[in-house]
């Protein structure tokens, strides 16, 4: 019977460390969210890079997040365009209409 626990400990312990570390290849993202609350008590003019992206960024307006786009790269602690890759990885936004 202790040996069957044992078993039984290890299988899930491997099941569940195998399923943690798998990674989808190209992650899905919804910034609406997101984008609702980064300018909430900002000054005008902070920019943030939207998450998913390495071009994108917003822009603080009143209180209103703006999304901008650079032509290369956006790098947040230049708060600004760029030809260089800040290490940044793309994903996939997920487009959803809030209703």
């Amino acid at each position: 019977f202790i040996l069957l626990t044992v078993l039984v400990s290890a299988a899930l312990l491997v099941a569940s460390t195998s399923a943690a570390s798998v990674q989808p290849s190209v992650r899905t993202i919804n910034n609406q969210l997101y984008r609702r609350y980064v300018c909430v008590h900002k000054p005008d003019g902070f920019r943030a890079l939207v998450p998913g992206s390495c071009s994108q960024y917003y822009e603080c307006q009143s209180g209103v997040a703006l999304v901008n786009t650079c032509s290369r790269f956006f790098d947040a602690k230049a708060q600004g365009c760029v030809n260089y890759n800040t290490g940044c990885i793309e994903t996939q936004a997920l487009a959803l209409d809030v209703v």
